[in-house]
């Protein structure tokens, strides 16, 4: 192994140390796993085919948006997802400061 591999070894293993990372996979794992999530996210993606579904219909159209961004809302604002969301940001900045640095 050259120095650059060895650099970019130990930069990987720095990144998949830092608690920020850990906390990602870890709340990614728990989302991925919760039942009550899974079902939730079923019937978001139902909704979402009916929205698209009903474009011809006005009426029909507004009542299936609605009930879209309902199911959403509760989706997005369940605990889990609302963490993950904050931390998916901040890994988001913290790969990216450090792309920066590297460029």
């Amino acid at each position: 192994m050259n120095n650059i591999e060895n650099a970019l070894d130990n930069l990987e293993r720095e990144i998949m140390n830092s608690e920020l990372v850990k906390e990602y996979f870890r709340l990614r794992a728990l989302i991925g796993e919760n039942e009550e999530l899974k079902a939730l996210k079923i019937k978001v993606n139902a909704a979402q085919v009916a929205l698209s579904l009903s474009m011809a219909d006005e009426q029909e159209h507004a009542l299936k948006k609605a009930e879209y961004e309902n199911l959403l809302a509760v989706y997005d604002n369940h605990p889990l997802v609302a963490n993950f969301t904050s931390i998916q940001s901040e890994v988001h900045n913290f790969l990216k400061n450090i792309a920066d640095l590297l460029d």
